[in-house]
């Protein structure tokens, strides 16, 4: 599901939702319109306005 770098970046709206397990961190970084999480080497890219549980 990731590319050769292990980012996966998931596209939505305000009306779209993402639940993340326990393990995933907020790096607090917010570029190009994208919230990043990592995790064990994986980074998780979500596009900013999608409600993160």
């Amino acid at each position: 599901m990731t590319d050769d770098r292990n980012v996966l970046e998931i596209l939505g709206d305000s009306e779209d939702k993402v639940t993340l397990d326990a393990g995933w961190t907020a790096t607090g970084n917010t570029a190009d319109g994208y919230v990043t999480y990592i995790q064990d080497g994986a980074t998780l890219k979500i596009q900013e306005g999608i409600i993160i549980d």
